[in-house]
């Protein structure tokens, strides 16, 4: 589990404006869902199709394989390493945050002994990769391997993240969107995995630059992981991220989740 971070978001502005943002930002598929990061930046729906894994590079040095057998193997069918690095580094170039390639797989994956022979490794193909799940039919294992390995490639080329999980990380600046909200008295209250999201704040201030934004956050390893930014249209009128456990990052923290003392009893019960 990651650590929670409690953020707070306090609107200024004319009614009329506020209005219009909390219409907006909330999640229309949440009963409770005060502020949707999608409202923000759109995920692409092609990336929820492919769960971010260790296998991720093992999938797509299988596609590109199948997807160039005339590169990739020799008139005798052995793999030619050399040409697949180069177009593992290719691939590479193309992705811009979170996950890299080539030194993984050419360590590994490419010395692999399914990958060294054409007919080894269209056996490895029928079988799936061999622990390929959610299909129980041969004939689906194939398909839906490769339909995978396609989706990690065109996900690079198109966007630079191989799935959800990078590209949240990347665009939204944490792996999930806003979770455990509530909106009492025009604030909403929010948490997110593991870091606050001041740039995506900033972001979504210029989508209503007759507001100002009020945002804090404050990890629950209490004192750490804090900020409290000040934003309006797209700018940082105040950015404030004391050191951990500084006097300042406790006052932070203690505001957003009450005194350390009675946090942590809390949490204890």
């Amino acid at each position: 589990m990651p650590n929670h971070i409690t953020n707070r978001l306090i609107v200024e502005g004319a009614d009329k404006e506020k209005s219009k943002f909390f219409k907006h930002i909330k999640d229309d598929k949440e009963e409770r869902g005060y502020i949707d990061f999608n409202k923000i930046i759109q995920m692409p729906a092609r990336m929820s199709e492919v769960e971010s894994s260790g296998r991720m590079a093992e999938v797509l040095l299988a596609y590109l394989i199948y997807t160039s057998p005339t590169i990739a193997f020799d008139e005798e069918g052995n793999l030619r390493k050399k040409a697949m690095f180069d177009i593992l580094r290719a691939v590479e170039s193309r992705v811009i945050a979170g996950w890299r390639f080539v030194n993984f797989a050419s360590a590994s994956l490419l010395d692999k002994p399914e990958f060294q022979k054409r007919g080894r490794f269209e056996k490895y193909l029928e079988h799936g990769g061999k622990r390929m799940s959610g299909t129980n039919t041969e004939a689906n294992k194939k398909e839906e391997f490769l339909a995978e390995g396609r989706r990690l490639y065109l996900n690079i080329l198109e966007y630079g993240t191989p799935t959800w999980y990078e590209w949240a990380n990347k665009t939204w600046g944490t792996k999930w969107n806003a979770y455990d909200q509530t909106l009492f008295d025009g604030e909403i209250i929010f948490h997110t995995a593991w870091s606050g999201v001041p740039e995506l704040m900033r972001i979504m201030s210029e989508q209503f630059p007759e507001l100002t934004f009020h945002y804090l956050y404050a990890d629950e390893d209490f004192g750490s992981n804090v900020g409290k930014l000040k934003i309006k249209n797209g700018v940082m009128l105040e950015a404030f991220f004391p050191a951990s456990n500084s006097k300042e990052a406790l006052e932070i923290a203690e505001d957003l989740l009450g005194s350390q003392t009675d946090y942590e009893d809390e949490e204890e019960n």
